[in-house]
């Protein structure tokens, strides 16, 4: 594996990766909060913290490379039945359940958590 095809948290040498499997339509919930949250912190001079949850958008966006590059491309996509596995560290999940609980989005992030025990 080339240091190009490592996630952020393989960057790091963080422990473990853990991996949730979940509807691509929650993740696209989770690529919206994640957008919303970066760009607050960027206004904010918190620019570190906002590209870390850039960087976990990234990780969602490298597996789904059918993601549609234009607005019309959303009628049809995702699939109805189609998943996405994410791998985080249990730290970032940390940090997604948190901008989930943030956004009035606490069925995911409280799913979030229960995937991590």
């Amino acid at each position: 594996m080339t240091t190009g095809d490592r996630s952020p948290d393989q960057e790091r040498d963080e422990p473990e990766l853990h991996e949730i499997t979940l509807p691509v339509f929650d993740w696209l919930i989770i690529d919206a909060v994640l957008d919303n949250q970066a760009s607050i912190l960027a206004s904010t001079d918190h620019g570190e913290a906002a590209r870390e949850l850039a960087a976990t958008r990234r990780v969602g966006w490298d597996l789904l490379p059918d993601w549609p590059t234009e607005p019309g491309g959303f009628a049809t996509w995702p699939r109805p039945d189609q998943t996405v596995t994410i791998a985080l560290s249990p730290a970032r999940w940390g940090q997604v359940a948190d901008a989930l609980a943030g956004a009035g989005e606490e069925r995911l992030a409280v799913s979030i958590l229960d995937h991590l025990g």
